[in-house]
């Protein structure tokens, strides 16, 4: 559908959507298409819990591959971290904020989540399945409370992310799956001074995304970040790699 595509010279954004209802799904698409070095980095985003685990995303990967490699004339795309797992985008995020300076405090569902937090740095980890979460942050040492949040699910978090926010604080989200219309308690914010950021990385600002690769590239070249690797797959199997994650 012409009308559900984004172009520009540097990526192609496309609206994943049912052929029954025409309900949106998801996104997918190009983003950092280079056409002197043929190469491009590829983005999904399957917003919708209910609609995960039916084949949208390994049809929209087919289809955003065909583009890239016959209309495009690439030889070579990317595949990044899926923004909506939030066992990976943990892992990342408790080290950027390490290597920033930060004090982190992760949340986690269970043991094994709590391994990789600890491993990735995490100051504190604390399961908010079996611990009281926002006692344990307000009694933190030092003077409790968060200053940054970062949330892979605002609407669900929201009512205790705003408890142990500090004044002036920053509550940055990119899902909501448990709830996807939340009701915004202004004034709880507002007596805070709360900013929310609503974080979609490829359409950050060029240069935001600049510096971040910046930050990160330097990073990596001095051997400052841990992986963590569920399994690898060809680039032929890019689909399945996307089948896998789902």
């Amino acid at each position: 559908d012409p009308n559900s595509v984004l172009f520009d010279s540097e990526s192609a954004s496309f609206a994943i959507y049912t052929t029954e209802t025409h309900e949106l799904v998801g996104m997918a698409g190009l983003v950092h298409v280079d056409h002197v070095d043929r190469i491009a980095e590829f983005f999904i985003m399957i917003g919708d819990q209910r609609h995960r685990g039916q084949g949208f995303g390994t049809e929209a990967t087919r289809l955003v591959l065909d583009h890239a490699f016959i209309a495009l004339g690439l030889t070579s795309v990317r595949l990044g971290v899926f923004s909506y797992n939030p066992g990976a985008v943990r892992a990342y995020a408790i080290q950027f904020a390490k290597l920033g300076g930060a004090r982190v405090v992760a949340t986690v569902s269970g043991d094994a989540k709590a391994e990789v937090a600890a491993d990735a740095g995490a100051d504190y980890v604390l399961n908010y399945r079996a611990e009281d979460v926002v006692g344990r942050v307000l009694d933190l040492p030092g003077g409790g409370g968060a200053d940054r949040i970062v949330d892979v699910e605002f609407g669900g978090n929201l009512a205790q992310s705003i408890k142990v926010l500090k004044p002036n604080g920053v509550l940055a989200a990119y899902a909501s799956d448990a709830v996807l219309e939340p009701k915004v308690p202004f004034y709880q914010l507002a007596y805070r001074n709360a900013a929310v950021r609503f974080i979609l990385v490829f359409m950050l600002p060029e240069g935001l995304k600049a510096r971040g690769v910046a930050d990160i590239t330097e990073w990596l070249e001095r051997g400052e970040l841990r992986h963590t690797i569920a399994r690898r797959f060809p680039l032929r199997a890019t689909a399945d790699a996307h089948a896998f994650m789902e």
